[in-house]
């Protein structure tokens, strides 16, 4: 389900819209299948994970743990875009409260086989809302080693749900292999978490690197951008992952004149060769060549220096393509004249630039959309059973007070779709196991 946007008509020519995959009655279960080998790598069969003695308890209660982005380091995320003001992690924690709900009745509104296959109707495993927690990743790095290492309850978690990004997840996957438990990722594109033997109790709903390299690829030549291409990276395990899977699929596909360039904090102008993004701009000028990939990993931080840099050597014009991997959303840079870091050349940038990012179905065709419809139909008794998981104080930042109509007057947000698929994941996985343990006696 990753896609390119693109971001309008105005400044750099625009890549159209593509999307390669929806959701399909088999994604979760298909998740499903992989969490089931995740849980048996700690018991061969994943008998005693389940019973009677293990993480999902005898009267097939999974008390999961939700690992969301509440805040942005000690700060809120800052909202963007059209329509009421929403929170990332609370329309994530919705999503996960929702596939609970839909699990633990083995409704099928959204994935069919909670309803058509018969492990899922003769299992007894279930989500105890009561005694599922939530914590905050603050989406950066040893918040989450802090936050598992001082939440008494987790050994007793059946699965750990999330995190969002690849840093938190990084340090998930470690700690949960000593807790014996798995890990469903439900937006990480880290390649490394694709190695089993490294990672074997971690899977995710969403896809790594190669998949988003490869489609960068494709769009780019589906546009009559067979060759002749510059990759701009930040110094950061993110951005040589992705600059690297890049150069694989550019490779495979017929490329051979690719030039790269780095940076690195503090991206300033002053900063010697290999930090500045000046310098790297400048570099990507004498080259000639106008089609340019930025692969970002502070998107918020990063971007205003790589605009104003494009734009000192004039390199946001139509002759020039410019796409973005990142956690970026048109949202953000068609609303966010007021953050701090913006400013006009970011805007001008972006406006015409093409995003490589992994969508929600309800983004790409919201009127048919099965989850969306469901999110749609909750009540206010749905929104307090959120209200009472979220884990952040009233007054602390990252709080969300959603109003009792949260789910008619807020669309949800970037991830939501790949949370519930990663609940459901976990669930089948385990009716999966159960009836693996019923038939091995």
């Amino acid at each position: 389900r990753g896609v390119v946007e693109s971001g309008g008509a105005a400044g750099a020519s625009p890549l159209d819209a593509t999307a390669p995959g929806r959701r399909s009655d088999d994604d979760a279960s298909r998740s499903g299948r992989r969490t089931l080998q995740a849980t048996n790598v700690f018991e061969g069969d994943g008998g005693d994970y389940l019973f009677p003695d293990g993480k999902v308890k005898a009267d097939g209660a999974c008390p999961a743990l939700l690992l969301l982005p509440f805040t942005r380091g000690e700060e809120a995320y800052p909202h963007y875009g059209p329509g009421p003001e929403n929170s990332w992690a609370f329309s994530h924690l919705s999503a996960a409260v929702l596939a609970m709900e839909h699990f633990n009745a083995r409704d099928p509104t959204v994935v069919s086989e909670l309803a058509s296959d018969p492990a899922m109707q003769n299992c007894s495993v279930y989500f105890p809302l009561d005694d599922v927690d939530a914590a905050d990743t603050g989406s950066l790095p040893k918040r989450v080693s802090a936050v598992l290492m001082n939440y008494p309850e987790a050994q007793s978690r059946c699965a750990i749900l999330g995190p969002f990004f690849d840093e938190p997840a990084l340090e998930a996957a470690v700690m949960s292999y000593g807790l014996r438990i798995p890990v469903i990722c439900h937006g990480c594109e880290d390649n490394k978490f694709s190695i089993e033997k490294e990672y074997p109790n971690v899977m995710r709903t969403s896809v790594n690197f190669h998949a988003m390299g490869d489609l960068a690829i494709s769009a780019l030549k589906s546009k009559g951008r067979t060759d002749f291409l510059n990759v701009l990276h930040v110094s950061h395990t993110h951005g040589l992952q992705f600059a690297e899977t890049l150069n694989n699929a550019a490779k495979e596909q017929g490329f051979s004149k690719i030039f790269f360039h780095k940076y690195a904090p503090p991206y300033i102008k002053e900063s010697s060769p290999g930090k500045s993004v000046w310098y790297a701009m400048n570099a990507i000028k004498e080259s000639t060549y106008r089609t340019i990939f930025v692969a970002l990993y502070d998107t918020w931080e990063e971007l205003p220096y790589v605009a104003d840099a494009a734009e000192e050597y004039g390199l946001i014009s139509p002759e020039y393509v410019w796409m973005f991997s990142g956690n970026i959303d048109i949202e953000w840079a068609l609303y966010a004249n007021d953050h701090p870091w913006w400013n006009a050349n970011v805007t001008k940038l972006l406006m015409g630039a093409a995003f490589m990012r992994q969508m929600d179905g309800f983004d790409v065709d919201p009127d048919g959309d099965r989850f969306l419809q469901s999110w749609k139909s909750q009540g206010a008794e749905t929104v307090n059973k959120v209200k009472a998981l979220n884990p952040i104080p009233e007054g602390e930042p990252g709080h969300y007070d959603p109003s009792s109509d949260y789910f008619q007057s807020v669309m949800p947000m970037r991830g939501s779709g790949y949370m519930y698929d990663a609940v459901i994941a976990q669930g089948m996985g385990a009716c999966w196991a159960e009836a693996d343990h019923k038939a091995s006696g």
